[in-house]
């Protein structure tokens, strides 16, 4: 990505950098010194609240815990970019929105204005990093209407932790699109060539659908599905395949065998994948309208990593919590598995992140 597409972002995710920097500046460290130190913090940062993701989620724990550990999303937490608040802060919403949605959580008490004054600021933050990202909060709609002590409250919670992100989001992109630089009336000066503009989007509904689909079923879906793992191929470390299809066949046994005592219903599993399509959709209409040629089928600036985010919504639609016991038995296999299957993620990691 261009360096003039950088600055639209909003500044949340470099504040820690920013202040690394200066101190930097003021001790005269040099600039290989400074990157390390800030790619050290965010790693930490992001190991922390991850942490805290876990052990908040109810179900899919093992799950995320396998994308929180993956090669690829290893690298990203622990650089200098805003891809590592923003994984750590869409694990978080997710987990506390289902958290609310399965949990023994009374709505009806004072002290849930407690967890929903959280939910709104980790909400509120997540739409500061990346804005696509900000339409993870419409897994609001996957708590129960049931759960509010009457419609008030419950618009009152839509109104902080869904609305006002989204909005938020919003008017930070409308305030700041100017700063496209690169960007004049469909020409991209950084790739030097005309790219589509919004209103094909308006005009040509159908045809964007089929850039879509395009984009899944060639060459660039297939290397989408090993750079979830293993980072972007141009800077990480490239699996071989057959280690990569097991990372999928770990997570999708991980997600059907979860041991839990809370299930989620089918309509909940609906809504999950539906914010998934939908928050894909988002980042397929951006990078449509921002790096994709004139004359190009397929969407051109999408990445693999870009899925991480919202890789748990996706894993909802095959979670089974087991009760029987035979399962358990397997389960505890699969419980050694996944720590000898962590062990090697993390060696890679290391691997990376050093080299």
């Amino acid at each position: 990505m261009g360096g003039e597409s950088i600055i639209t972002y909003p500044p949340l995710p470099y504040l820690t950098n920013a202040l690394v920097i200066k101190i930097g500046e003021f001790l005269n460290f040099s600039a290989l010194v400074v990157i390390y130190v800030c790619r050290i913090i965010n790693l930490l940062i992001y190991t922390t609240i991850t942490y805290f993701a876990i052990k908040k989620i109810p179900i899919l724990k093992h799950a995320l815990l396998l994308i929180a550990l993956m090669p690829g999303t290893l690298f990203l937490a622990g650089s200098a970019s805003n891809d590592s608040l923003t994984m750590v802060l869409s694990f978080l919403v997710i987990a506390l929105f289902l958290e609310l949605s399965l949990n023994e959580v009374n709505i009806r008490t004072n002290d849930i204005y407690i967890y929903i004054y959280i939910l709104f600021i980790t909400t509120l933050a997540l739409s500061l990093t990346k804005p696509t990202y900000a339409l993870i909060t419409l897994l609001f709609f996957i708590i129960p209407h049931n759960k509010f002590k009457n419609t008030t409250n419950y618009l009152k919670t839509f109104f902080c932790t869904c609305l006002i992100p989204i909005a938020i989001s919003i008017i930070w992109i409308n305030t700041f699109k100017h700063l496209y630089s690169f960007l004049n009336q469909g020409y991209n000066s950084f790739l030097k060539v005309n790219v589509y503009s919004i209103s094909f989007l308006y005009h040509h509904p159908i045809k964007f659908i089929n850039f879509i689909i395009n984009t899944i079923i060639g060459s660039k879906g297939q290397l989408y599905i090993i750079e979830f793992v293993t980072g972007d191929y141009r800077y990480e470390l490239t699996l071989p395949i057959i280690v990569v299809v097991f990372v999928y066949f770990i997570l999708l046994l991980t997600s059907v065998y979860d041991i839990s005592d809370f299930r989620i219903n089918l309509k909940q599993k609906l809504i999950g994948l539906s914010i998934f399509l939908i928050v894909f959709l988002a980042m397929c209409m951006a990078e449509f309208i921002t790096w994709t040629p004139l004359g190009s089928n397929t969407i051109w600036g999408l990445q693999g990593r870009y899925f991480t985010p919202i890789g748990p919504l996706l894993l909802l639609i095959f979670n089974n919590p087991i009760k029987n016991t035979s399962s358990k038995k397997f389960y505890k296999k699969l419980h050694f598995c996944v720590f000898l299957w962590i062990i090697f993620f993390l060696s890679l990691s290391v691997y990376i992140l050093i080299f």
